[in-house]
């Protein structure tokens, strides 16, 4: 979600919206952080994995606006309709080159596969 993200603040910040722009909705904890926080709670790590995993959106014209709008809604709280459509509308044109192929759109998520035991 490395592409969406950037390109939902840098249009904010355009259109004034530094604050909207500043919330952090996600927590992407890295394979070590991760890891860290099991280890600390009595898990030992057996396998973890850190890997690029696109998903394709349903809407084949509004994809990354759909997906903004059920997933990413506080990035536009108190922002009006009118604006909130523009700037999701600049948002999805950013992203046409990188996540708009074959006719689909994209979302570009990340993950963490993570076996872990526990440890008694």
């Amino acid at each position: 979600m490395d592409g969406i993200l950037f390109a939902v603040k840098k249009v904010l910040t355009r259109h004034g919206y530094q604050e909207h722009a500043e919330k952090q909705l996600w927590y992407y904890p890295s394979v070590a952080e991760y890891s860290s926080l099991l280890e600390k709670r009595g898990f030992r790590i057996d396998y973890a994995s850190h890997f690029d995993r696109e998903t394709e959106l349903q809407d084949n014209a509004n994809g990354i606006k759909d997906w903004l709008s059920m997933f990413g809604s506080s990035f536009f709280k108190d922002i009006p309709a009118t604006e909130q459509e523009e700037i999701l509308d600049e948002v999805q044109e950013i992203l046409r080159p990188t996540h708009y192929r074959d006719h689909k759109w994209w979302a570009d998520y990340k993950r963490l596969r993570i076996a872990a035991t526990k440890q008694f």
